[in-house]
C-alpha cells in the first residue's frame, strides 16, 4: 500500500524495500522520465519542468497496488499514473448538489490548471490533521495566493515545503544537509512551488478544489496524545496569540 501523502523519493524507498524494484534510482529516474507523456494527457502540457526535482511527483497516486517481485520499474509507474488518471478523468462520483461529476470537470470551473489544483492539494495533505482541516486550510492557502501580498503575507510559508524532496532536516543527506536550500521553500518566494510535494488523496484534491469559505490567512497545529488539533487566524495577531496557546 502507498500511503497518502508519500512522495516521490518515500514511495521509491518503499518499492525498494517491498522487492518490487531492484534499486531506489530506477524508480526515481523513471519519475523524472518522459516516457510517459504521449500516454496521458496530464503530463504532455506540463509546465516548470526543469525547476521540478520529480517530474512525476503528485501524480503517483496513494492507493492499494498488485505488484510483480523485481518489476519493471516503467511497468510499476505506469500503473500509478494509470490509477491517477482513472481517478481524476474517469471515475464520477456524486459531488455538490447530487451531481455525478469527475475531478477533471471540477477543476475546469476554476481558475486553477489540474497541475496547480494537484500543487496545492499536495500542501493540503501534508499540513492537514484531518479531513475538515483540509477543506480550512485550502481557504488559507487560496486566501493567500488570490489576496495575500495586499495582505501582507505574499508567501504560503508552509513549513512542508522547506526541505522538499525531503519530508524533514533529518532526512536531507548529511552531506549537504549544513547548506542544503530547498527551491519549493514557500517561506522565500511568492505563490506556488514548481510542482507538488507529494501525491495527495482524493480527499485533499477536492479540498483544493473547493476550499472552505473563511478570512483565515494562518495556521498552526498542537499535538495532543489525541492527535493534531488545528488553530486558524485572520491576523498576525491573531496567530501569534495561537502560536502562544502551543509553546
Amino acid at each position: 500500500q502507498l500511503t497518502k501523502g508519500m512522495n516521490a523519493l518515500e514511495i521509491a524507498t518503499k518499492l525498494h524495500e517491498e522487492g518490487v524494484t531492484s534499486y531506489v534510482q530506477e524508480c526515481l529516474d523513471m519519475c523524472n522520465s518522459d516516457i510517459f507523456d504521449e500516454d496521458f494527457e496530464f503530463l504532455k502540457n506540463m509546465e516548470n519542468r526543469g525547476n521540478r526535482y520529480y517530474k512525476l511527483e503528485g501524480y503517483l497516486f496513494p492507493d492499494t497496488y498488485d505488484f510483480y517481485l523485481n518489476e519493471d520499474p516503467q511497468s510499476t509507474v505506469y500503473k500509478l499514473l494509470s490509477n491517477f488518471e482513472n481517478k481524476v478523468y474517469y471515475e464520477e462520483e456524486k459531488y455538490y448538489g447530487g451531481s455525478k461529476t469527475t475531478i477533471e470537470e471540477l477543476i475546469k470551473d476554476t481558475d486553477y490548471t489540474l497541475d496547480e489544483i494537484i500543487t496545492i492539494a499536495s500542501i493540503i495533505q501534508a499540513e492537514a490533521a484531518n479531513e475538515d482541516d483540509m477543506y480550512i486550510i485550502s481557504s488559507i492557502l487560496h486566501n493567500r495566493l488570490d489576496n495575500g501580498i495586499e495582505m501582507g503575507v505574499a508567501q504560503l510559508n508552509c513549513d512542508c515545503t522547506v526541505y522538499y524532496p525531503y519530508r524533514e532536516y533529518k532526512d536531507v543527506p548529511e552531506a549537504i544537509r549544513g547548506t542544503y536550500k530547498s527551491t519549493y521553500d514557500t517561506n522565500t518566494f511568492n505563490g506556488l512551488p514548481a510542482g507538488p510535494i507529494c501525491n495527495p488523496s482524493k480527499n485533499a484534491i477536492l479540498a483544493a478544489i473547493s476550499p472552505s469559505n473563511t478570512d483565515y490567512y494562518f495556521f498552526c497545529h498542537s499535538v495532543t496524545d489525541d492527535g493534531s488539533v488545528p488553530y486558524y487566524a485572520s491576523t498576525i495577531e491573531g496567530h501569534q496569540y495561537n502560536l502562544s496557546l502551543i509553546e
